[in-house]
């Protein structure tokens, strides 16, 4: 009998080690994915490879900006294509950092200038060089120019820009342009830090488990733009950090009191260039509520607003526009989306944004006497623009296309 149960203990040990041992590998194993990983702030301090037309990550086109208060930047005289094999789209951008052409200083006398700032919306996220809405609405209100007039928007759009980072941008770089209008879209997450600002954490502390981290749901790496971790600051839902792994050095850039003075300080820059300072919101994950009310829901973005009429904006609220072409045109808003993974803009979205753009611009006077009144030329190119890219294969038809399981 003693004989058994000194064999079941031995088993049982065993098992045991076995069990131990398995999951200390597993545990080094992802220590090792941990210390590889290169979603971060820290490790594109030096200089990114330039892109050869192949699918890129986004940390081959930025690079850590010598002002302080840009924190990063585009990487100038990039080529490439961008992303993933999902968007694979070319991207270009400019020896001024900027996804866009080239533009004299100073501006020609004939030209209206609008300098869009923003984040990856702007900067056009899984979409091409001419597909974002700031180039778009170039091409739409040339399309509507009186004779004598040309119209440029220059595209400072940063993928993770909070509204700090826009107002910097503005200073370090739109001002020189000498823009008629500055025109900045707010968003959710203007008072929040891009994740991959997150301190990385020591892959090889022996203060916590990444496996037992994993098991909560903690990812192992912040990819860029993956959904933050949450906490509840006032009653809202507010993007956040682990403790241990908030940026003390960018905290000034974080927070409420980060975007009034940053909405502020672009009002006050515009009005002394002579500028129109315009504040847009454009939601692009729809709910039943913007169907019912057309107008921005009384969270962030109707906060955003009031913060900037009281900073002496123009606002524009472009949910009713966006909300009554997905019913005139019969679409369900994910298919605003660039994939239904993600919802940033595809080409639709940005055509009904810019369009919506155009026609808010005028009705608030900006564009003063420089286009025409008659819209009809515009309309009908965005009309035909839209029934020509719903002729293209659905999601599911793409997926499949590609091998794809969702």
């Amino acid at each position: 009998m003693k004989l058994v149960v000194r064999k079941i203990d031995l088993k049982v040990l065993a098992l045991l080690a076995g069990l131990f041992i398995g999951l200390l590998i597993l545990e080094i194993a992802l220590r090792i994915v941990a210390s590889l990983d290169r979603s971060n702030y820290q490790t594109f301090r030096n200089a990114p490879r330039l892109l050869g037309g192949k699918p890129s990550h986004l940390n081959d086109y930025i690079r850590a900006s010598a002002w302080p208060d840009l924190v990063y930047e585009l990487t100038p005289n990039v080529k490439g294509d961008q992303l993933s094999e999902y968007y694979q789209r070319p991207i270009t951008i400019n020896a001024d950092g900027m996804r866009d052409r080239a533009f004299l200083i100073p501006k020609p006398p004939d030209v209206f200038r609008i300098a869009a700032l923003g984040d990856s919306i702007a900067f056009g996220w899984g979409v091409g060089d001419e597909e974002n809405y700031p180039k778009l609405l170039e091409r739409y209100l040339n399309l509507a120019a009186r004779p004598g007039v040309r119209f440029e928007v220059l595209n400072f759009g940063v993928p993770g820009y909070n509204a700090a980072m826009e107002a910097a941008q503005y200073e370090r770089k739109g001002r020189k342009y000498g823009p008629d209008a500055v025109l900045i879209q707010s968003v959710a997450n203007d008072r929040d830090l891009p994740n991959f600002l997150a301190r990385k954490r020591n892959p090889w502390s022996l203060r916590r488990s990444f496996l037992l981290d994993r098991l909560r749901g903690i990812p192992l790496t912040r990819e860029l733009f993956e959904a933050p971790v949450t906490a509840d600051l006032g009653g809202r839902q507010h993007f956040a950090f682990p403790a241990d792994q908030f940026p003390e050095e960018f905290r000034a850039l974080w927070g409420d009191e980060a975007v009034e003075r940053a909405l502020g300080q672009i009002a006050r820059s515009a009005r002394d260039d002579g500028a129109a300072f315009v504040q847009f919101v454009a939601p692009t994950d729809l709910k039943p509520e913007h169907f019912q009310t057309r107008k921005a829901q009384p969270d962030e973005l109707a906060e955003f607003l009031a913060l900037g009429k009281k900073c002496g904006g123009l606002q524009i609220d472009c949910t009713a526009d966006i909300v009554g072409a997905v019913e005139e045109f019969g679409l369900k808003p994910e298919q605003l989306w660039v994939w239904p993974w993600d919802q940033h803009p595809n080409e639709i979205g940005h055509r009904i944004l810019a369009w919506s753009l155009l026609r808010r611009l005028k009705d608030l006077g900006v564009l003063k006497d420089r286009i025409s009144d008659d819209l009809g030329a515009v309309e009908a190119a965005y009309r035909a623009e839209v029934a020509e890219w719903m002729k293209k294969p659905a999601w599911e038809d793409r997926d499949r296309a590609k091998g794809v399981e969702r």
